[in-house]
């Protein structure tokens, strides 16, 4: 692992423009997957806001993958949780 991606960061952020249950999808199927690529990172989401915290790189990573998805929703895709596995890997 590199010495940069052991530093613990915390990322608190909001959601805006896209309803939560389509980015995170029914029961969080989405917010899973996201968990799942960076199993490293705990995502919090309460109301609109979301914290990431873990490592570094990993905390960033997963705020790109989440912000992708949000452009992805609203250019007007759906979004399943094979995208979700698909755009992590192109993010690493």
């Amino acid at each position: 692992m590199a010495k940069e991606n052991l530093k613990e960061t915390r990322l608190d952020f909001p959601i805006v423009g896209v309803e939560l249950v389509t980015l995170f999808g029914t029961e969080d199927k989405l917010l899973k997957s996201i968990e799942a690529a960076y199993p490293e990172v705990t995502v919090l989401v309460r109301g609109n806001e979301v914290k990431l915290s873990g490592p570094e790189a990993s905390c960033f990573a997963a705020k790109r993958l989440i912000d992708e998805t949000v452009a992805l929703i609203n250019s007007g895709h759906s979004v399943n949780a094979v995208d979700i596995a698909v755009s992590a890997k192109m993010i690493q």
